[in-house]
């Protein structure tokens, strides 16, 4: 039965309540048209750098990923940034251990009169009553050197470093970790360097002869980096936002209602 030529619920809310009636429209059109970043699968491409940690026989860290770091400096006029890429060329050390293992990559960029390093250090976490054992990357250093052949008139020269702590890409004990999506870090210095991490397949604390990965990971379903939020945020809001337009038309069919029923 139509109210007032409006047979749809949508022609009574908007009548009723034209404000809520838009924001709901809004809402629906952007929910059902766009896509959450890190839930959609993308196939990995070919020839992605893979870094193998082995010490005394014992591989005890495979790490593959595409690994790019955003350097930003100052050519004199204007912030200009540049991007590095690791390449399967650099040179791996590091170190084993029970508790804790480093891995380090350096390379020489072209031109540059230094050479680039980036260490990442994993820790075990503990067992808790809520948890069990776990593996994460608890720091990530990356030092460059900045010279004018490498970033044109920058005006600063020199070795500079940055980094970040925190529980990167945290999984359990003797499992792997993988994560498709794009995945940026901020490591912290004098100008802070964005460090992008995307198609990452790793391993630590192994204890095999094999540079081969294991069948047992973890993936990281949504990426948990600093977009991760933003999806997350706007769906909250969505859901607060439908609920109180429907509030709002329920409230107001129960006070015609009522009118109807005094007249």
């Amino acid at each position: 039965m139509s109210i007032g030529g409006c047979p749809t619920v949508w022609c009574r809310l908007f009548r009723s309540h034209p404000f809520a009636a838009i924001i709901l429209l809004l809402l629906t059109f952007s929910t059902t048209s766009g896509t959450l970043s890190g839930t959609t699968t993308t196939p990995a491409p070919d020839n992605i750098p893979k870094f193998v940690l082995t010490d005394g026989g014992i591989t005890c860290i495979i790490l593959q990923a595409k690994l790019e770091l955003l350097v930003p400096y100052f050519d004199g006029k204007s912030n200009q940034t540049k991007p590095f890429a690791v390449y399967s060329n650099a040179s791996v050390t590091g170190k084993c251990g029970t508790d804790n293992e480093i891995i380090i990559l350096q390379w020489i960029p072209y031109l540059s009169e230094g050479k680039f390093n980036l260490t990442m250090d994993f820790s075990k976490v503990p067992r808790s009553p809520s948890k069990s054992e776990g593996i994460i990357i608890r720091n990530i250093t990356f030092q460059y050197n900045l010279s004018s052949k490498v970033f044109p008139n920058t005006n600063e020269t020199g070795v500079f470093t940055v980094s970040s702590n925190g529980s990167f890409f945290e999984t359990p004990a003797s499992t792997g970790y993988t994560c498709t999506g794009q995945q940026n870090i901020t490591l912290f210095g004098k100008r802070d360097v964005v460090f992008g991490v995307s198609f990452l397949h790793m391993e630590a604390f192994r204890n095999s002869s094999s540079t081969d990965f294991s069948n047992k990971t973890v993936d990281c379903i949504v990426t948990p980096g600093n977009n991760s939020i933003v999806p997350i945020l706007v769906g909250v809001t969505a859901a607060i936002l439908i609920a109180l337009a429907i509030t709002a038309f329920v409230i107001g069919n129960r006070r015609r209602a009522q009118g109807y029923q005094s007249i």
